[in-house]
C-alpha cells in the first residue's frame, strides 16, 4: 500500500514498493518537478523510541552530510503517523543483490573488485566518523552501486539513521544482523555503547562475505567479543 499522503503527494508521485527495511517499507518515488527517482524509507511513528519531533530534527540534519561515496538524504517529511526519509536512488542495486547472483551462478568476486568496494565504503565511513556520525547497521545491502557498469562506485546508505532511530541497538539485537559487531548483538559484559569500531568490524565482515560468499561464523564473532583478532 502506498503512503501517498498529502505531505508526499505535494512533491512526489508514488512509483512502486521496493521492499522492507529495519523499520518499515521502502518505496520508489518520483519528484514531480524534476522527474528524478528517489528512495523513500517509511518509519511508523509508533516505532520511534524518542520524541518524534526530536527524531525528525536529527534526521533532517543528516541531509547536510554529503560525500561522493554516500547515498545522501535529500529530504525528511512527516505526517501524523509516519516519518518519510527520502534519499538518492541509484540503478545498480546493492552488494547483497550481487552476492545472491554470484552464489546462484556459482561465481566468486574478484579480489580487485572487493578491494575497490571496501576501500570506497571505508572512505565514506572516515568522512562520517570525522563528523561524529556512525552507521551501526552495515551489511552488504547498505552498500549501493551507482549503476550497473563495471566502473560503478559504492554509495553507502543509511549512515547516521540507525543511530537516531535505534540508539540502544535494540533492533540490531532483535534482528540478529550477522554483520553487526558482536558488542551490538551480545551485550554480555558490555557497559558502554559500541563506538566507531563497530562500523569497522562490520566492514571487515562484509569483506569476508564478498570473498567467501558467507558472513563470519558465530565462533568468529565470539572470539572477537573475547578480544581475539579473528578477522
Amino acid at each position: 500500500m502506498a503512503h501517498d499522503t498529502g505531505v508526499l503527494a505535494h512533491s512526489y508521485v508514488f512509483e512502486h514498493e521496493m521492499g522492507a527495511w529495519t523499520f518499515g517499507k521502502v518505496q520508489a518515488l518520483r519528484e514531480r518537478q524534476t522527474m528524478t527517482l528517489r528512495t523513500c524509507k517509511v518509519v511508523p511513528k509508533s516505532a520511534l523510541r524518542g520524541h518524534a519531533l526530536s527524531v525528525v530534527s536529527a534526521l533532517a540534519v543528516l541531509s547536510d552530510v554529503k560525500h561522493p561515496h554516500m547515498c545522501g538524504i535529500t529530504e525528511v517529511l512527516e505526517d501524523a503517523a509516519f516519518v518519510y526519509i527520502i534519499s538518492e536512488k541509484f540503478s545498480g542495486g546493492d552488494l547483497s543483490d550481487m552476492l545472491q547472483e554470484m552464489i546462484r551462478d556459482d561465481q566468486w568476486m574478484q579480489e580487485e573488485s572487493c578491494i575497490a568496494y571496501i576501500r570506497q565504503a571505508l572512505i565514506a565511513l572516515v568522512h562520517s566518523h570525522a563528523l561524529g556520525i556512525m552507521h551501526r547497521d552495515l551489511r552488504p545491502g547498505s552498500l549501493l552501486l551507482s549503476d550497473k557498469t563495471p566502473s560503478a562506485v559504492i554509495k553507502v546508505q543509511e549512515i547516521g539513521i540507525i543511530s537516531i532511530l535505534d540508539p540502544d541497538a535494540l533492533q540490531a539485537q532483535a534482528k540478529g544482523n550477522p554483520y553487526a559487531a558482536p558488542e551490538l548483538v551480545d551485550d554480555a559484559g558490555v557497559t558502554e555503547p559500541a563506538g566507531f569500531g563497530a562500523d569497522v568490524w562490520s566492514i571487515g565482515a562484509i569483506a569476508h562475505t564478498l570473498l567467501i560468499n558467507q558472513p563470519p561464523s558465530d565462533s568468529i564473532r565470539q572470539r572477537c567479543l573475547g578480544g581475539s583478532n579473528a578477522l
